[in-house]
């Protein structure tokens, strides 16, 4: 593994390691079969860390990018369940009339920022780094069979 791919991994291992203890901070305000579930999605995010920290394998980043694809869609989910039914008790009232330009412009002014949304952007960040890695390594493999097969 190159030490390119070490470090890609290692800075992979920070974000799951973030993405678990937002995970575990969650469940303090939620009731016990959230907690549950929160807690499995830490235990998720932990498989990878042992072969990230080595630089990752093909199935490793591919089941970290698949892990991450699938918590952004229980979070996306879960907002809109969140801003639709009792927008005003969770400090987004209004945030689901938004259009898309006007809710990212209130969030980058500072509102409507929750565990749930730093999450989210962790999990985006995590997406966005496999997938690259994962181009990374079949771009690696494509010059290794070239070199196989050109003549000597």
């Amino acid at each position: 593994m190159s030490a390119r791919m070490v470090l890609v991994g290692r800075l992979a291992v920070v974000l799951a390691l973030t993405s678990v203890t937002l995970h575990v901070v969650a469940t303090f305000d939620l009731p016990l079969a959230l907690a549950l579930g929160m807690l499995v999605a830490a235990a998720a995010c932990l498989s990878c860390v042992p072969a990230l920290w080595r630089g990752g394998s093909v199935m490793t980043w591919s089941m970290a990018a698949g892990v991450n694809v699938a918590m952004l869609v229980v979070h996306g989910v879960a907002m809109s369940s969140m801003t639709t039914s009792s927008s005003s008790s969770s400090g987004m009232a209004g945030m689901a009339d938004m259009s898309a330009h006007d809710h990212a412009a209130a969030h980058a002014s500072g509102a409507g920022w929750d565990l749930m949304h730093v999450a989210s952007v962790v999990a985006g960040a995590e997406v966005l780094l496999a997938l690259g890695a994962l181009a990374t390594l079949a771009v690696a493999a494509l010059r290794r069979r070239r070199e196989v097969l050109a003549p000597a």
